[in-house]
């Protein structure tokens, strides 16, 4: 019996399934709805930010030199990351880890930045600042889920263009556009 062509060789579930890449989505746009309402406090749209558990110290956070890089709030960079994400996440098809690689890893890498972004905010804000902000916290908790909903999918790209390398395969072919090389586990079995 041939094994699913959708699941990687050595994996049990499709690292680009539809239910996972709606997680990712869903994620995104958590990120990047709490860092537009950041952004838009850092830039005067809203007067005030909302913070339930630290209350005013989210203020202190936001106005923080910490919160800016070249003049701008580190909250706009998150919303484009976010975005980007969530535009990533969405493209191609339900094997795009095997038929475009190229998108898979850039959903990756984002992911990546994001997650290393929020933790190095979270350890300026405790280092430099002395203050916490849960919608920082939120913005941080959402990337660094994206992480783990990145992670399978990525990894499964980079297994497909080790198999493609080892086949002797156009690596740059694969990497944009896929390849015809398919699971060994399919050609073994077939």
């Amino acid at each position: 019996m041939r094994r699913d062509e959708r699941v990687p060789h050595g994996w049990q579930t499709n690292p680009s399934n539809p239910s996972k890449r709606r997680r990712s989505v869903a994620l995104s746009m958590l990120g990047l709805a709490t860092t537009v309402y950041l952004a838009s406090f850092q830039l005067g749209v809203v007067s005030s930010v909302w913070d339930p558990l630290f209350g005013t110290a989210s203020r202190t956070v936001l106005t923080s030199s910490v919160s800016y890089v070249l003049s701008v709030p580190v909250s706009a960079f998150g919303s484009l990351g976010f975005a980007a994400a969530a535009a990533t996440a969405t493209l191609e098809g339900p094997e795009r880890w095997r038929t475009q690689p190229c998108v898979a890893i850039l959903f990756g890498a984002t992911a990546l930045i994001l997650g290393a972004g929020s933790v190095s905010l979270l350890l300026a804000q405790s280092v430099f600042v002395g203050a916490w902000s849960a919608p920082c916290l939120l913005a941080a908790a959402a990337s660094l889920a994206l992480v783990g909903t990145a992670t399978d999918e990525t990894l499964a790209s980079l297994q497909y263009l080790r198999q493609v390398y080892d086949y002797r395969g156009s690596l740059w072919r694969a990497f944009w556009k896929g390849s015809h090389v398919r699971s060994r586990a399919n050609e073994s079995e077939g």
